[in-house]
């Protein structure tokens, strides 16, 4: 099934979660990040339950330090 992350096409299994996709992206590390699914914040508690849909777009958003 094809999804989009950060506007770019990635392919995961058939009903993967959040955290699959994450994990499947490259991404290790979770502390400072959100993630919103087609313009909707997914909390951190339900990424490994939270079942993903042909082209559903997930936002990755890092926290960053500034001043």
């Amino acid at each position: 099934m094809n999804i989009y992350i950060n506007s770019k096409l990635q392919e995961i299994p058939e009903n993967a979660t959040i955290m699959e996709a994450l994990k499947s992206s490259g991404v290790t590390a979770f502390s400072g990040i959100a993630v919103a699914v087609n313009n909707a914040i997914i909390p951190f508690s339900s990424w490994s339950s939270h079942a993903l849909g042909q082209d559903d777009n997930l936002v990755i958003i890092r926290a960053t330090q500034g001043g």
